[in-house]
């Protein structure tokens, strides 16, 4: 799975879901992305929409 759609599909599951399940958690770990950064970007993406 490519960075581009590991980030993709983890930004759409915060969006319908409001948080990253388990095993998205355990696959950005493992690409050496940290879950918390990803939803802090998530947030001020949203926060960026809005303005």
């Amino acid at each position: 799975m490519s960075l581009n759609v590991l980030l993709r599909d983890a930004y759409r599951e915060l969006d319908n879901s409001g948080s990253l399940s388990r095993l998205t958690r355990e696959t950005l770990l493992h690409a050496g992305i940290d879950p918390a950064l990803t939803e802090v970007a998530n947030e001020a993406s949203k926060e960026n929409e809005e303005d």
